[in-house]
């Protein structure tokens, strides 16, 4: 979650498969590569869809992101070969669902402005 920051829709980016989702709609994007024209961001519609699709982010972080620093890479593969040791039964889930709701808790509220705050500020 630290290589992660909270973002919205733009107007230009709805349609697709995001035809179901407003402008403003809260959403995640790549910390490295966030401002980049082609950065990238993810939308998900339900938590569950959240928790099913985390591996993409890991994965555009590891594999797809030219802007990540290669220490960053480096600690995320260590990470990833604790998670099955350290993880408690449904933590995950919990941790995805509580994320779910910081990020859509103002959906409506300020559907317009574009938000800047990280995501780890919101759930820590």
């Amino acid at each position: 979650m630290l290589q992660l920051r909270s973002c919205k829709l733009q107007p230009d980016a709805v349609g697709g498969s995001r035809a179901e989702m407003p402008a403003g709609y809260p959403g995640l994007a790549c910390r490295f590569c966030y401002k980049a024209s082609n950065g990238r961001r993810f939308f998900y519609s339900s938590p569950l869809k959240l928790w099913n699709s985390f591996g993409n982010i890991a994965s555009h972080i590891l594999e797809h992101c030219t802007t990540c620093p290669n220490d960053v890479r480096v600690a995320l593969e260590n990470l990833k070969q604790q998670r099955g040791k350290t993880r408690a039964r449904g933590s995950q889930k919990k941790f995805m669902e509580l994320v779910w709701n910081r990020l859509h808790k103002h959906q409506y509220a300020n559907a317009n402005t574009s938000s800047d705050s990280s995501v780890t500020k919101r759930v820590s």
